[in-house]
């Protein structure tokens, strides 16, 4: 069994299973804080921050099964924590370049098409990116903010997923993205 460190992330992801995925298998060396299911991720993650001294937040974009928008609670969080370097934020979004919104420090990104499918993110290197990303932003979280901007990490194209209903928008929205759209 590894050894719990001393660092403490908060993680705000509506998706269960991606959650249990992600404390497994990325973050099971650090004490992991959750919002309280059934309450406003906004108001928890705020509660959090405040009972805690969390070292990184791991935030989706994406809350698809509440009314809420990441990027609201990313603002909160802001708002109470101005400097990235003070506490900097990881967002997990559906496409990577979305995450560079005002606020963000790191961004990985997660392929889905409605529903969530945990593998994408826990396939091949992704994993592996995460953990580095993870780690290198607890040790150093100025490397990840220079000059204010996000680092964007990609690891999108580094994972294979079987084709879904659906994918074929998230496809050509993604070579869209990329220029690669004819």
């Amino acid at each position: 069994m590894m050894q719990k460190t001393s660092q403490k992330i908060l993680l705000i992801e509506d998706n269960e299973f991606l959650i249990r995925d992600i404390k497994e298998h990325v973050l099971g060396n650090y004490e992991v804080y959750t919002p309280t299911k059934g309450k406003s991720f906004k108001t928890e993650a705020l509660r959090i921050l405040e009972e805690e001294k969390i070292n990184l937040v791991i935030l989706d974009l994406n809350l698809d099964s509440t009314k809420e928008d990441g990027r609201d609670v990313l603002k909160a969080i802001r708002e109470k924590y101005p400097q990235k370097e003070e506490l900097p934020v990881l967002v997990l979004t559906l496409l990577a370049e979305a995450a560079i919104s005002p606020g963000g420090t790191n961004s990985v990104a997660k392929l889905a098409n409605g529903i969530l499918r945990k593998q994408c993110i826990l396939e091949t290197a992704g994993i592996n990116e995460m953990k580095r990303v993870v780690t290198s932003m607890i040790n150093n979280p100025l490397m990840y903010c220079p000059n204010g901007y996000a680092k964007l990490i990609d690891v999108s194209s580094e994972i294979t997923i079987p084709p879904m209903p659906g994918d074929d928008y998230l496809v050509t929205e993604t070579k869209k993205m990329k220029g690669l759209e004819e």
